[in-house]
């Protein structure tokens, strides 16, 4: 059973301890707990005098060296050598089943386990040997073994190599011919239960790397965790003390001899015992014993990333799990970084940075490295792996990237001037650390509430023509949601489409189509970070979400290479300058001279219908009417976002509010976007959207 120290329990009830329905005061447990230790003392002592005087000794049983057993191991190594696992591993596990098991059982039970792929089965045996004797070098290399084999499992699945099924691997391993004395079993459940878990008292990854918490992130490819991994064979100075035999002591204690007064003793001792243990159990929750608290679960309401990380990005979220993983490794706690790693990859097999680092801590304690240090992966040279695996390490990188640099709190990305009160979240992503940032615009402004991981156009960014595989840069438009439903499983959870190309792309001369925000087939957990034809990819958790919480036709998204956070008070004079912009525009409609509107537009204004010239006749020709009509509006819901790169932008939405007899509550959406000429801010697109 697991132990879970963060977990919501029921309190328990907290009645009295009883002693035959008699309630017994704390003063009694005191009185109680006294006389079990001596009437433990006594059965000591009087067990010790019957097996010396009264020759009442029943010897516990020796090593199974009977001609029987032997013959029968015997048997197991021929069928063993021979392949024939199956009929070895029964008799094996025969020769298991019994109060004392020899290591040389447990160890070819394991080696067969392992040379039919149950490599996780095969290491928690061999642990479970070393437990007993961390000194037996035959079953230690063993071990190293299993972990090369369940590493290149990890690594063909971090890298969905072709033919690369670990089951299919070569094993070499050490089958033990001999039987030697064996030593007394201690847990058979956690020999044969598949547990994979490394326990603290197993002496195989003693930690040598000198790590602070000032860099507590290295790299999946790093050789920190060759450094932190070597393993050693660690000599004890002392043989393990013996686990005491209880059927034999027991035996000795019920012998027909001495067997009335010894029964009495045990008995009381039994009776006092137990109502002591039932007391205890009432009032305090159980500890967890030493195999199972040696690799919890994930605790999802652990806060390792500090205040300000845990806020942002949920301790549930794999990418939470994974970041707490190098975070052990930077503090050289390796054994720990594994069990972690081991947890994130049976639930998310699929997440193939995960394999890759739960590879990299298996292969580390096999302790073959590189000349220079590094881990030597079993990957091949193949062009397919090598690019995989370069795409699995910037996609660390970059995700530990983003976690270090994460925006202060308060700020926002300067391209944000101001967001009208009716939008609710707005999106913004960071092409260079492979990042979506979530916005949400409350009473007191924006206010970062969540990043996400993305994956970008296989060529990079600044998408300029339609095939080129490139996200575009720019600002631009949630238009419509697409659920699952309707898609093929490309697309994952579901897409949300943008406005590319908008008007600006058109006036520059960019061209495509079809970019979206979307998730990644069920195969997959994210996708590499520069995989897509130049769409935003997300996890298919992470996509449900913003599913749920986005809003088509109200939701900017921001596409940046580089996003610049900054104080929402220095963004105030551009914000101020564009609002008196527009308030400009809006008085110039209302007078009775055209010309001071038309010198608003640039000449290079076109609204999709309509150039310069046509539009300067429509003001000419209806400017009198319009002036009479706009005295009747009013403008609200603002939203003014800024872009520069080959010219600077502004992007202005807002509300346009009829006040009239003729149309009165009636309400339009508008968009303007203004570009930067000469020193002056000129229109060139207008346009109704909604």
């Amino acid at each position: 059973m697991r132990f879970h120290p963060t977990s919501a329990l029921p309190c328990p009830v907290q009645t009295p301890p009883t002693f035959f329905g008699v309630g017994l005061s704390a003063a009694w447990r005191r009185w109680g707990a006294l006389i079990v230790a001596v009437l433990m003392l006594l059965c000591g002592s009087v067990t010790a005098w019957a097996r010396t005087e009264l020759s009442l000794d029943t010897p516990a049983p020796s090593a199974p060296a009977s001609a029987t057993s032997d013959q029968r191991f015997q048997q197991a190594v021929h069928l063993a050598e021979q392949q024939r696992h199956a009929a070895a591993l029964v008799i094996f596990e025969e020769l298991a089943d019994q109060p004392q098991v020899p290591l040389e059982v447990l160890n070819n039970m394991a080696v067969i386990y392992a040379q039919q792929g149950r490599y996780a089965l095969a290491r928690s045996i061999f642990e479970q040997a070393l437990r007993h004797d961390p000194t037996y070098a035959a079953v230690y290399d063993n071990l190293l073994t299993v972990h090369g084999l369940l590493a290149r499992q990890a690594y063909a699945r971090a890298l969905v190599l072709e033919g690369a099924s670990p089951g299919e691997a070569q094993v070499s391993m050490n089958l033990i011919r001999a039987w030697t004395p064996p030593v007394p079993s201690h847990d058979r459940s956690a020999e044969l239960g598949g547990g994979s878990s490394t326990p603290e008292s197993v002496p195989m990854l003693p930690v040598a790397m000198q790590a602070t918490t000032d860099n507590p992130l290295p790299l999946a490819s790093s050789a920190a965790i060759a450094s932190a991994s070597t393993p050693t064979v660690n000599t004890p100075s002392t043989a393990p003390a013996p686990v005491m035999n209880m059927q034999a002591a027991f035996s000795s204690l019920v012998s027909p001899r001495f067997g009335i007064v010894t029964a009495a003793l045990v008995v009381i001792l039994v009776l006092i015992a137990a109502t002591a243990a039932t007391a205890a159990m009432r009032t305090y929750p159980q500890a967890p014993s030493p195999e199972t608290a040696t690799t919890p679960p994930y605790d999802s309401t652990s806060n390792s990333q500090g205040s300000h990380d845990s806020q942002i990005l949920p301790l549930s979220a794999p990418e939470a799990r994974l970041i707490e993983i190098y975070r052990l490794i930077g503090q050289a706690r390796i054994r720990e970084a594994l069990g972690r790693a081991e947890n994130l990859v049976r639930d998310l097999p699929e997440f193939h940075l995960g394999q890759l680092i739960y590879g990299d801590l298996l292969m580390a304690q096999t302790a073959r490295l590189s000349p220079d240090g590094h881990l030597n992966r079993p990957l091949g040279t193949n062009s397919s792996s090598t690019e995989a695996l370069a795409q699995l390490e910037l996609e660390a990188a970059r995700r530990i990237q983003a976690l270090r640099e994460t925006p202060a709190p308060g700020t926002v990305p300067r391209q944000l001037l101001l967001v009208a009160p009716k939008v609710r979240f707005v999106v913004a992503v960071d092409a260079s650390r492979s990042r979506l940032y979530l916005l949400e615009n409350k009473n007191h402004g924006l206010t970062l509430v969540s990043h996400r991981y993305v994956s970008i156009g296989r060529n990079g960014v600044d998408k300029w023509v339609e095939g080129d595989q490139r996200t575009p840069l720019g600002v631009y438009d949630i238009t419509e949601k697409i659920s699952a439903d309707k898609l093929t499983d490309l697309y994952g959870a579901g897409a949300l489409p943008i406005n590319f190309p908008n008007e600006y792309d058109q006036r520059v001369g960019r061209s495509g189509r079809g970019i979206w925000l979307h998730g990644v087939p069920k195969a997959d957990y994210v996708r590499a970070p520069q995989s897509s034809n130049g769409c935003i990819v997300l996890a298919n958790d992470d996509m449900r979400q913003i599913l749920r919480d986005l809003v088509p036709m109200n939701t900017p998204v921001v596409v940046a290479e580089h996003l610049e956070w900054v104080q929402p008070a220095t963004l105030d004079s551009a914000k101020n300058n564009a609002m008196h912009l527009l308030n400009h525009w809006h008085e110039m409609r209302q007078s009775n001279d055209p010309q001071p509107l038309i010198q608003l537009y640039s000449r290079q204004f076109w609204n999709g219908t309509d150039d310069f010239e046509a539009f300067k006749e429509k003001i000419i020709k209806d400017h009198p009417r319009q002036a009479t009509f706009s005295k009747d509006r009013s403008l609200s819901e603002v939203s003014i976002l800024g872009w520069r790169d080959r010219y600077e932008i502004l992007v202005i939405t807002f509300t346009e509010n009829h006040s009239s007899s003729i149309d009165k509550h009636k309400k339009s959406t508008k968009r303007q976007y203004w570009v930067l000429e000469g020193g002056q801010w000129k229109i060139f697109y207008e346009g109704t959207i909604a």
